[in-house]
């Protein structure tokens, strides 16, 4: 089991991943570029959909610290270190994508739709991955 964990975070199983991920989520913005966004309803219980917000989003923040701790674990320094810029740089660089969006783009041809924001922050942190991993980590 620890030689398949690993093989599991060496480089190659990384790049292959993010690649195919990539791949994947550029053929899902096509794919999703003509759904409508869909509707928001009005909440009955602001404070209770607040709430329900909230705990979500820190319970998310506490599994990511725990796998995180994991692949601290079995990945090595250079492999660690490359998804945690890669992740960091992927979200602010799906979060700039988001602005340019809306400031240049929203206007003529729409606003994006919220299918489409979880494959734009797969992309940012794919292209993120590979462009760390031509730099290098800076270690």
């Amino acid at each position: 089991m620890k030689g398949f964990l690993r093989a599991l975070y060496s480089p190659l199983s990384f790049d292959l991943l993010f690649a195919t991920l990539a791949i994947l989520c550029a053929i899902l913005f096509i794919r999703w570029a003509g759904i409508d966004i869909p509707a928001i309803e009005a909440a009955r219980n602001t404070f209770a959909n607040g709430a329900a917000l909230t705990g979500t989003a820190i319970a998310g923040a506490l599994l990511a610290t725990v796998t995180t701790r994991f692949d601290q674990t079995w990945a090595d320094d250079y492999v660690f270190q490359t998804l945690c810029k890669s992740a960091l740089m992927g979200i602010m660089g799906g979060v700039f994508a988001m602005v340019l969006w809306s400031v240049l783009f929203a206007g003529n041809l729409g606003r994006v739709s919220s299918y489409s924001v979880l494959a734009l922050l797969m992309v940012s942190w794919s292209a993120s991955y590979f462009a760390v991993r031509l730099r290098g980590t800076g270690l």
